[in-house]
């Protein structure tokens, strides 16, 4: 195998690996890169993402598909779940922080108010 075609195999190995990490620690992929869901908006941008500390390159979203039909079971469609996966793992992580941060406010309130009621009967 000449050594592009290796480079682009690595690549994608090391592209599917980032989002199935994505897929199982939405968390801890949102503090390393708040933007995340920008880069897993669509195909193409997902093609072009670099992660030097993954050894993600920027590709061409023609030479991903290329590889991937050829290197992965199921081929593209393959790359293509795991994105859709991803996504909802990390909104489903955005909206139980939203919940969090929710439920506090109102735990909070709540408290207050028992502290003023008890306040009064004082």
């Amino acid at each position: 195998m000449d050594k592009r075609l290796e480079k682009n195999k690595q690549n994608l190995i090391n592209l599917k690996q980032f989002l199935i990490e994505i897929i199982e620690s939405p968390k801890e992929i949102l503090v390393e890169n708040a933007n995340i869901l920008n880069v897993l908006k669509n195909q193409g941008t997902l093609a072009k993402y670099e992660d030097s500390k993954r050894d993600i390159i920027a590709s061409s979203l023609n030479t991903i598909k290329r590889t991937a039909d050829r290197f992965i079971e199921k081929g593209f469609e393959e790359i293509e779940r795991l994105r859709v996966l991803a996504i909802k793992s990390i909104n489903k992580e955005l909206n139980r922080t939203v919940i969090s941060k929710k439920v506090n406010k109102e735990e909070l309130k709540n408290t207050l108010k028992e502290s003023e009621t008890e306040k009064d009967e004082l």
